[in-house]
């Protein structure tokens, strides 16, 4: 599935879905049977791990680089990526950036995660959404929400050797 096509996806079948009549008469409305028939592949979401990937690789950056960038523990987020470890938010949030994933592909990647998008009334939120469209790093960004009082994207974060000898 091409990145770029996902937004035409969407537009596509938001206008396709208001073309539909329903006959509230009819329980099982044979018009809204075919839109579900005719779109069945593009109404299905794709897994958010396999898109944040893909995006990741359009801007030219691998799972090895987004495991190293993330901001926690190699290890764990190469089990996030392969798909063997759950993840929450703020770690798919910490993977996307690390990724340089646009604002709109971090958003859609939580959407597909079934988390909420990035909020700008919500203030933690909005420092993200600097830190992505400023092309913060995940640590740079930590950084800048622990100067701010916030709470950290990624709690346990990993340590750089060089900094412990």
């Amino acid at each position: 599935m091409d990145v770029n096509t996902l937004e035409k996806d969407t537009d596509f079948l938001r206008k396709e879905a208001t073309k539909v009549k329903l006959n509230k008469t009819e329980p099982n409305n044979e018009a809204l049977r075919k839109f579900f028939k005719e779109n069945c592949q593009a109404l299905q979401y794709p897994d958010p791990i396999d898109y944040l990937l893909q995006c990741a690789a359009a801007h030219g950056v691998t799972a090895n680089v987004i495991a190293a960038q993330s901001g926690f523990e190699r290890t764990q987020a190469r089990h996030i990526l392969s798909h063997t470890k759950q993840f929450d938010r703020n770690k798919l949030i910490a993977l996307a950036i690390a990724g340089k994933l646009t604002l709109a592909e971090t958003d859609n990647a939580l959407k597909y995660a079934k988390f909420s998008a990035l909020y700008a009334k919500d203030e933690w939120d909005d420092v993200i959404i600097f830190a992505i469209n400023g092309g913060l790093s995940t640590m740079e960004a930590n950084e800048l929400l622990y100067d701010l009082g916030y709470d950290p994207l990624v709690k346990v974060l990993r340590r750089n050797k060089k900094e412990e000898q």
